[in-house]
């Protein structure tokens, strides 16, 4: 059950080193792996709130079951449809409401991250680096771009970017960039039209950084990207040029491990504040203008987080939840049921319902406003995208608060309905 406390550090410089799975470095990066055992699932028993219901909508596979992919793989929804990419190189147009397959194209590559999206296009991008335009309409190849590392995150749009703030896949944005973010820490900017680089700016990386990265915002203002040093970074739409920085977390400790402030959680904005958070480090809240931190507490995420009117939802590195105040980043409630059970980002369901999934598949259903467990489906049997991906626009209104689209580890795609 969820607990009301005192600000408090969330766990200490100890448990986090112990978090690390040090076995595993490719290129000077290093991905973290539950040491926590998971909390075993308990049976739900709602008081004083009604259960929520998790109904299948479909599923469909996208690519080889056999082949495992990643979390990195995350479905792009607009009103024309479902696209999703698997790591055998297949890309998918599936149906809203049925799932049914519109076209499937195998790019013959290795695939490392999808899908954005905007009005003409859809992205991916490839092992060695290189990104693919993708007719909706088609999934013709319309261009494609080769970059100067690997691409771990989706390219990003202002139509993804606008789905990451709101939470609604439907969300409309804007097309002219289409952000590329390399794992050597540059952050580019391509035409959507043919794929011409039109800038490109470049950051250090740290010696030892976490396997992954956060989605830049493509925003009409400029470009938020959060890099591997605990920095925030502002950018021009035209030129790249760096308009601010600003550190969310200071690197501290004697090594190298201990020095990790990774910002790989998503990032956030509304319309006044920006809101970042780094692994073993703080949570911010950062006014706009000249990136001044507005108050900081001390939080570690890498999965990420979720925002209504008033409060952030934020999953912790044990896969604790907790809500927070965006006035004052004061812990309103916590839930630790699902600790060690590597959660998903959370989503917020029409302002009532957060969700969240787990390592096994298992889809959680919350109460936003006290953080109470009130409903549980299993989806698949292995972990889902992050972030998860919420579209009212497909619910039925009159029944449904909302409609979720996943994508698993085994490349299939999930469509369920929450009541």
């Amino acid at each position: 059950m969820p607990t009301s406390r005192a600000e408090k550090q969330v766990g200490s410089r100890t448990g986090r080193l112990l978090a690390l799975l040090l076995a595993i470095v490719v290129g000077g990066c290093t991905q973290p792996a539950p040491k926590i055992e998971p909390a075993p699932l308990s049976t739900i028993k709602p008081s004083g709130q009604s259960v929520a219901k998790l109904n299948s909508l479909w599923s469909a596979a996208v690519g080889d079951e056999d082949k495992r992919g990643s979390t990195r793989f995350v479905p792009y929804v607009d009103d024309t449809g479902v696209y999703a990419a698997s790591i055998d190189g297949g890309v998918v147009r599936l149906g809203i409401k049925n799932g049914k397959r519109a076209w499937r194209r195998n790019l013959d590559v290795r695939l490392s991250s999808g899908v954005g999206g905007d009005s003409k296009h859809v992205y991916v991008s490839s092992r060695d680096g290189e990104v693919f335009a993708l007719d909706k309409q088609t999934g013709d190849t319309v261009w494609t771009q080769r970059m100067s590392s690997e691409v771990l995150v989706r390219p990003a749009t202002g139509q993804t970017s606008q789905a990451l703030i709101s939470g609604n896949a439907a969300e409309g944005g804007f097309d002219e960039l289409v952000i590329v973010r390399a794992s050597n820490s540059s952050i580019s900017a391509l035409d959507i039209n043919d794929g011409e680089v039109l800038w490109t700016a470049r950051f250090e990386t740290p010696a030892l950084t976490l396997h992954g990265y956060s989605e830049p915002l493509v925003l009409r203002s400029g470009i938020l990207a959060g890099l591997e040093d605990g920095k925030l970074v502002a950018l021009s739409r035209d030129a790249g040029q760096l308009l601010w920085e600003s550190t969310v977390s200071h690197p501290s400790g004697r090594s190298e491990v201990e020095r990790l402030v990774d910002i790989d959680a998503n990032l956030l904005i509304d319309e006044a504040h920006i809101y970042a958070v780094t692994y073993q480090g703080n949570l911010v809240q950062i006014e706009p203008q000249r990136g001044q931190v507005q108050w900081s507490r001390p939080l570690s995420s890498v999965a990420g987080m979720a925002q209504d009117s008033e409060h952030l939802y934020v999953t912790l590195e044990d896969s604790e939840l907790v809500a927070i105040t965006k006035s004052a980043g004061d812990i309103v409630w916590r839930q630790d049921a699902m600790r060690g059970r590597s959660l998903s980002r959370p989503t917020v369901v029409a302002g009532e319902r957060i969700i969240v999934a787990d390592f096994e598949g298992y889809v959680h259903t919350l109460d936003s406003s006290s953080g109470e467990l009130v409903g549980r489906k299993r989806s698949g049997s292995t972990a889902a995208s992050n972030p998860l991906v919420s579209d009212q626009l497909v619910a039925d209104q009159t029944t449904a608060q909302g409609t979720i689209f996943m994508q698993n580890l085994e490349s299939r795609v999930y469509a369920l309905t929450v009541r």
